[in-house]
């Protein structure tokens, strides 16, 4: 927290400052709309509850990928000669990405249907025959290409000499942490198969990790940059 307090909310406000404060606190917006969902009874506020809490965690997503998409632009345009295309091809992907995401959880959840049991209370849904795996999938392949698009220019960087740490951070965090995000694309696409009846089983945690993953993005780069220039990098 001293970290987030130093590098982000002590800076000048600029578009990655609001990107992260986004990707930090909406996930707090997200959870306090699903837990009200489960303290509700009456059914009719189920919908708005439930579509409220599906638009955040999207949200919250595009927010994280932005960040992420933002150290590929960055780590391309340093590295490589020949950008535009790929920034161009990646922006489009994101777009593509984003149109998808948002049709799919529109059509599956308008459909839905909502009820309470009481005494118990709690808004539940009767989800059989809806699935998000196709969108897991296309999550899988997203990232799969992003992990590739960071691979290429952190090889190619490590054959040149004289590199900061700086730069070498950027290049290999970049990797890491696709690699994270690649297994938690997997973890989520087997939930989805393994469990049809609870569509909406792991889709938490896994936002909130992805949350973390791009926080960590702007916070580790930002104390690596404040840190003094030694003669040897």
């Amino acid at each position: 927290m001293n970290m987030e307090v130093e590098l982000v909310w002590k800076s000048r406000w600029n578009f990655t400052k609001i990107l992260y404060l986004l990707n930090r606190y909406l996930i707090i917006a997200d959870a306090i709309f699903l837990e009200l969902h489960y303290f509700g009874t009456n059914v009719p506020m189920c919908k708005p509850l439930i579509f409220a809490a599906a638009v955040l965690y999207l949200f919250g997503v595009f927010v994280s990928e932005s960040l992420l998409i933002a150290r590929v632009i960055v780590v391309w345009k340093s590295t490589m000669d020949k950008y535009i295309f790929i920034i161009v091809l990646l922006g489009t992907m994101y777009a593509a990405l984003v149109i998808y995401s948002l049709t799919s959880f529109i059509l599956l959840l308008r459909p839905l249907q909502y009820f309470t049991l009481l005494p118990f209370g709690g808004c539940l849904t009767d989800t059989h025959g809806a699935t998000f795996w196709k969108e897991f999938a296309c999550l899988l392949i997203y990232d799969a290409i992003m992990l590739a698009s960071m691979t290429y220019p952190t090889i190619k960087i490590y054959r040149r000499p004289h590199q900061s740490e700086l730069v070498r951070h950027v290049h290999v965090e970049g990797v890491i942490f696709y690699v994270y995000l690649l297994l938690l694309d997997i973890l989520c696409l087997v939930m989805q198969l393994a469990f049809p009846d609870d569509i909406f089983l792991f889709t938490m945690p896994s936002c909130m990790i992805r949350s973390i993953l791009a926080g960590r993005v702007v916070l580790n780069i930002r104390e690596l940059g404040a840190r003094p220039v030694s003669g040897t990098n």
